[in-house]
């Protein structure tokens, strides 16, 4: 599952259909080298992004996140 989510907003999202268990087991920050190896950032995007957001964000503006949840039987 891919997108751009709060941590805090997707835990929410989890538990409203009904997963248990939420933990994050893994974080890995980003920037733009790593952006186009996730659909969310399409060529136009990514252009966008080079040219507006300054150099220091280019190295680190978003972060993975793996996530394991439970679903009750």
């Amino acid at each position: 599952m891919s997108g751009a989510l709060a941590e805090r907003v997707f835990a929410q999202k989890l538990e409203g259909v009904g997963f248990d268990d939420i933990v994050v087991t893994n974080r890995q920050a980003f920037g733009m080298a790593d952006a186009v190896d996730y659909l969310l950032f399409t060529p136009d995007l990514i252009e966008l992004m080079e040219r507006l957001l300054p150099p220091e964000a280019k190295r680190q503006f978003a972060t993975s996140v793996t996530v394991t949840a439970r679903k009750p039987a």
